[in-house]
């Protein structure tokens, strides 16, 4: 096992839940989705902010836990 990886997988999968949690029950704690709004339109400013902060860091952290359990380093 690799625990730095393990660490930033467990890190990146918190953040990419914490934003998609914000974003649906507390928008107003997220400011960058009002700006990424204003500037794409509704639709794409969500669909923008949702890739950006939390698809692709649960996706990264998903392959930093596969890589750690298998002991490998991420970075």
């Amino acid at each position: 096992m690799n625990w730095t990886s393990i660490a930033i997988g467990a890190a990146a999968i918190g953040f990419g839940l914490f934003a998609a949690y914000a974003r649906h029950f507390a928008p107003h704690l997220v400011s960058k989705l009002g700006h990424m709004q204003q500037q794409y339109g509704n639709t794409a400013g969500y669909v923008v902010h949702f890739v950006a902060y939390s698809l692709i860091p649960i996706v990264i952290g998903a392959t930093a836990l596969y890589m750690g359990f298998h002991g490998r380093s991420f970075l």
